[in-house]
């Protein structure tokens, strides 16, 4: 990954203030295993880990939520590069 992608993703994910403290803690981590060089994939995998155990209880925001939603987005490019390799 390009330190650029991990860098936007970051500042994306400083954009958010969510209110419940659950959310802001789940955030808040995912943004320290980002500064701290930790796989993009992993973290992602982990913050939406976190969110789809609130969406089930239902314990989860409309911004945490709507964050969850779009963290669940294909990325065509870089999902389509990973399953290609696979293949190789």
């Amino acid at each position: 990954m390009a330190k650029q992608e991990k860098c936007s993703l970051i500042a994306y994910l400083e954009s958010f203030d969510l209110q419940p403290n659950v959310e802001n803690d789940l955030l808040k981590n995912a943004l320290t295993q980002l500064i701290n060089k930790q796989s993009e994939q992993k973290v992602l995998h982990d913050l939406c880990s976190g969110f789809r155990d609130l969406a089930i209880a239902q314990n989860i925001s409309k911004d945490g939520l709507a964050l969850y939603t779009q963290l669940q987005k294909p990325n065509f490019s870089s999902d389509f590069a990973r399953s290609f390799n696979l293949w190789i």
